[in-house]
């Protein structure tokens, strides 16, 4: 529904709303989709044969869901409006976090409360207008949620079923400079520092390929080859907004 951000007078800010929603309304669902989807898996490998979420529980996150998109066009940023941003991200990392630390399966812990960002996220643009914030914190779920997914697609596509095994180092300090980099933006600290952390994140977002599977993507699997190129964007992407924060090219 792009168009409804240019119904006159129906927002005081169609651009901010437009904004707000692609982060918080279209990938929130993305992310939604694909976490409680695979929330059964983790607990199975824990030894947890509980399953997921309910199918009441996961009509809730619709309504959540719902209501965020409703207070989302609100002009003012009261208690009301941010209480309804609030309550899908709260909700959907409460409907992971809970199952999964019932069942003991602490490494998958970080990844069930990756929602939280959006949170996160949405505080920011309703109260500071903040898009640095928008798009390192996006930039920190796909590489926490997409640096899982897509090398476990490719591998599985070779043939290789066994269990993922711990993540790597290399991937672990990746994502540890892009959260270091929201931290300082976070901090204030000044955008040339920032630039600098999220260039090293660029770096080592793109170096954690070398331990992929890629001969799939590069023999002509058009669904692996599109997961590749588009997860090529999150360097080239935190290479270009690193470059623009130094102040070596304007954005």
């Amino acid at each position: 529904v792009p168009l409804v951000w240019l119904w006159p007078d129906l927002s005081c800010d169609p651009v901010a709303w437009h904004r707000q929603e692609l982060v918080l309304g279209f990938a929130g669902a993305a992310m939604g989709g694909y976490l409680l989807s695979a929330l059964p898996h983790w607990l199975k490998l824990a030894g947890d044969e509980g399953g997921g979420i309910s199918p009441r529980g996961t009509l809730m996150l619709v309504l959540a869901w719902v209501i965020g998109r409703v207070a989302g066009g609100a002009c003012q940023p009261d208690g009301l409006a941010l209480a309804g941003l609030a309550l899908y991200p709260a909700g959907l990392a409460f409907s992971l976090a809970a199952p999964v630390l019932r069942a003991g399966a602490w490494g998958r812990l970080p990844i069930a409360l990756a929602p939280l960002l959006l949170l996160l996220i949405a505080l920011r643009l309703r109260l500071a207008s903040d898009s640095l914030t928008a798009v390192l914190g996006m930039a920190l779920l796909v590489a926490l949620v997409g640096g899982r997914i897509v090398p476990a697609f490719l591998a599985a596509r070779t043939g290789d079923r066994s269990g993922r095994g711990a993540l790597p180092l290399g991937a672990r300090l990746a994502d540890g400079a892009l959260g270091l980099a929201l931290v300082l933006h976070l901090s204030g600290v000044t955008e040339p520092w920032v630039g600098g952390v999220a260039l090293a994140a660029a770096l080592g977002q793109g170096l954690r390929m070398r331990g992929w599977a890629l001969a799939p993507a590069l023999r002509g699997h058009g669904d692996l080859a599109l997961l590749v190129l588009a997860w090529l964007w999150l360097p080239l992407g935190l290479a270009l907004v690193g470059a623009g924060l130094i102040g070596w090219t304007t954005l």
